[in-house]
């Protein structure tokens, strides 16, 4: 199966608070893996496969139900970044078809949805 981008660009609304962070964060959402970059000047690039991934947390303020935006915590077994997080719109239809992705990776690749990678 070919590796599907479904979503690729800058955090929303972060701006209204940090402009500089927003711009210095880059997120991609692929059909295999999640890829977070931060950093203007240095560059970090986090990657996790969704195979790796224990739990997707949705985490929305008042102001966040409001604007329709909030946190995605991911918990992986990744020994190096067991946790990532960023922000976006509609995080609820986003930590549901980040937890349907995991689901589906794993069943392709055969393995239990709670099993260690």
């Amino acid at each position: 199966m070919k590796e599907k981008v479904l979503f690729e660009g800058n955090p929303p609304l972060k701006a209204v608070w940090n402009p500089l962070k927003r711009k210095a964060q880059f997120i991609k959402i692929t059909s295999r893996r999640i890829v977070l970059t931060e950093g203007l000047i240095g560059r970090d690039e986090i990657e996790i496969a969704l195979l790796t991934i224990r739990d997707v947390v949705m985490k929305q303020s008042a102001l966040g139900r409001v604007f329709n935006y909030g946190e995605i915590h991911i918990r992986s077994t990744d020994k190096v970044n067991p946790h990532i997080h960023f922000y976006m719109k509609k995080p609820r239809k986003w930590r549901e078809k980040i937890s349907n992705l995991v689901q589906e990776e794993k069943d392709r690749s055969g393995l239990d949805y709670q099993e260690n990678v």
